[in-house]
Formats: C-alpha cells, structure tokens, sequence
C-alpha cells in the first residue's frame, strides 16, 4: 500500500491493455482525474492553510467524518499489533491509538484472521498514515480503470458519483474495502482468463467474506472452463470458512445496532427504535417483516426483469456485463441480510458502466429503468450533503430510496 504510485500505474496500463479500444476522439477520463485531485486537494490542504477543522469541512460537504482520519485503518492496525504480540484480536478489546496521545475502544476483530498476515509486511499503528495514502491511491486508479474511455457526458456522471460524500467516505476512513474494489477491477481486467480471474475474488473473499458472491461474474460467462473455476472457487471458500465457523458468529453480530450512515432492510426499524418510536418487541416483529418482504419483493423484481428480457433482449458489452455481475448479487444479498455502512454503496459503481451502456443504446421502458436507477444512486449518494441522520422523517426516506434502488437492481 505505501506503493499505491506504482499500483496506480500497473492498474491504468494493465486496463488499457484489456480494453484496448475506444469509441470516442478523446479519453474525457483525464476530466475525472483533474476534477477529483482538485476536490481531493481542497479537502486535504484547506484544512491546513486556513485553520479549519478537517471534520467541520468534511461535515459541510456531506461526509460522515470521524474526528481522525484513516479510523477503520487504524482499528485494522490495533488488531495486527495485538496479534503480533500473542493476543487474539477476535476476542480480546484492542484499542486505538490517536494522533493527539488519546486511546479509543476499538471494535473486536470483523475481519477474516487472513487480515493479520499483514502484520508480517510492516502494517502497524506506525505505518497506518502511509498505507492510507496508498488506499487512496489505489481507489483513485481503480475508479478510474472502472470508467473505462468515456464520452464527456459519462465523464460528467462519473465526476459526481466518484465525487460524492459516500465515495469520500470510504477513503476518508480507508476501509479494506477499497482493497476489495481495488481486486474487482483487477479481475474485470483479467476477464478473459478465467483462472487468472478467479484469483483477486479469491484474495477478497478470503479477507471479507461477502465478495464471495463476485465468482457469479465467471459462471453467467457461461462455458465448463469458467463455471468449473467458479464452483471450485466457492468450495474453496465454502471450506475456509468451516474452517472459521466457531468466529462467524461473532464477525456478524459486530453489525447488529449498526444505523448510523447505513443501508440495509432492516434499517427502517433500526431507526424506529432508536428514536424511541417502538418498543424491542415491535423491532424483533418489524425487522422480521422487512427481511420477509425484501426477499419477496427480490424476488418479484427479478421475476419482472426477466420476463422483461425475454421480451426485448439488451445489447450490452462483454466488460459491462462481468462489471454487473461482479458485485450485483454481493449488494443485493447485502442488503437482506445486514447492516452496511453507506461506504459498501461503492461497489454499485461496478453497476454504472452497463446502466450507461443501456441509457445511451435503449429506448422505451428500458431507458426509464435503467435512468430512474442512475437518478436514485445520485440521490442516494448525496443524501448526506442535504441531511444529516437528526431527522427520523429524511432517514427514513434516505431508506425508501434505497429500497427501490434494490428493487430496480
């Protein structure tokens, strides 16, 4: 990670290698990266020059800033050090270390054990500053790789989604699931390989679990090659995770009460509660309802999208496609089974490349799907800049917005 330049530059080359052709005069991703160093800039530097506090600025544009930056870096940091010295993070507290001398309780371990091997390459409280600098960098490429050559109006979505307050957030904390995004686009690049494919799924799923659900973009290629990598790859992981079973408990119960900034079909009664509107009772009752119901209304949704499909096949590129299905199944299981921070709300970038492919090529009701998504991401993804999470009537509406993303999806 303190090596993002070079992770930067291997990424771009290795994209232009895979995707060789360009439809347009002009790669309008240049726009992107020039727009995005300047916001990232005003962000880091203004802080610094002009005496503000770096959480009051983040705040104003709509970024759920912790008082410290890199904290989900720095509690990832505070596990490996307790495990280099013989404590196991999973179940004994770590705390973290703060720039200015102060401790703070730091969460039990909700990552796969395969977190701690970076222990061995220098990871530790010390070093958090330059592997978030490194993050950053690597999802500063990778986002740009995901783009692929674009017109200046695609250029222009993606300036605002890449830009947005929930795709800050995620570098603002440095979350590992940066490196998860970060793998994805590796594997799109390697799509036509499916053994060297396989690979960064694997290295992803291996460190968070739910990028398992990414080997579905190997089997709709279709073919004995890419299913049979697939099936293997799932059993792979199927048996680590045995291997873990004793932990899992653990690793998901460290979701439960998570309300604040997330999504999930839960969340509306998360809300309800914790603003004193029901009782524990009434939670359990509407949180089993809302599961139920988002199950279903999967379900009926994706009825409806293939009827739909049967009708009026879509011509979308090979490279949209494996970019859909890398991370559609993974967000939508998400969705019904937990709690997620809105910085998970990334991976629907990996849904953009073909929403934008049908917009420019479809008309009729595909158009409207497929623009009503791409206007609900944007809401979405921007909520936070409006409204904070005082209001239990904009919340809950934040939700409903989510919900139908889903249901379109």
């Amino acid at each position: 990670m303190p090596h993002g330049i070079k992770a930067t530059s291997a990424l771009i080359k290795m994209n232009t290698i895979a995707n060789p052709t360009s439809k347009t005069s002009f790669d309008w991703r240049l726009l992107v990266a020039v727009i995005f160093f300047f916001y990232a800039s005003f962000l880091i530097i203004v802080p610094e020059v002009a005496c503000i506090s770096r959480q009051k600025l983040f705040h104003f544009v709509g970024v759920a800033a912790l008082e410290f930056p890199l904290m989900d870096l720095r509690g990832v940091a505070a596990w490996c050090e307790a495990s280099a010295h013989g404590v196991d993070p999973a179940i004994n507290p770590t705390v973290i270390s703060l720039p200015d001398g102060t401790q703070k309780s730091n969460f039990l371990m909700n990552y796969s054990p395969v977190v701690l091997l970076l222990s061995g390459v220098g990871f530790s409280p010390s070093s958090v500053t330059g592997w978030g600098g490194g993050l950053i960098l690597l999802q500063m490429a990778a986002l740009l790789v995901l783009c692929g050559s674009a017109t200046l109006k695609h250029a222009i979505v993606w300036i605002f989604l890449i830009c947005s307050p929930l795709s800050i957030l995620v570098m603002e904390r440095a979350n590992f699931d940066i490196l998860v995004f970060a793998l994805f686009v590796l594997a799109l690049i390697l799509r036509r390989f499916p053994l060297a494919s396989v690979c960064p799924i694997l290295v992803a799923a291996s460190l968070k679990f739910y990028p398992a659900a990414a080997f579905a973009s190997l089997w709709t290629r279709g073919g004995r090659l890419p299913r049979g990598v697939a099936i293997v790859a799932l059993l792979l992981i199927l048996g680590f995770l045995f291997t873990l079973k004793s932990q899992l408990g653990g690793i998901s119960s460290s979701l439960i009460g998570q309300w604040h900034s997330a999504f999930g079909c839960t969340i509306i009664a998360d809300l309800l509660k914790n603003f004193g509107v029901c009782s524990e009772s009434l939670f359990l009752n509407l949180s089993r309802t809302l599961e139920t119901f988002a199950v279903a209304i999967g379900v009926i949704s994706f009825v409806i999208g293939f009827f739909l499909s049967k009708r009026r096949a879509l011509i979308v590129s090979e490279r949209g496609t494996y970019a859909f299905w890398l991370t559609a199944p993974m967000f939508l299981a998400l969705f019904i089974l937990s709690n997620q921070m809105d910085y998970k709300w990334i991976f629907l970038l990996f849904m953009v490349p073909v929403a934008l492919e049908i917009g420019q090529k479809e008309s009729g009701l595909w158009r409207v799907i497929v623009k009503s998504w791409i206007s609900l991401v944007f809401i979405y993804s921007y909520w936070t800049f409006f409204s904070g999470e005082e209001s239990l009537r904009n919340a809950i509406f934040k939700q409903m917005v989510m919900w139908i993303i889903f249901m379109l999806s």
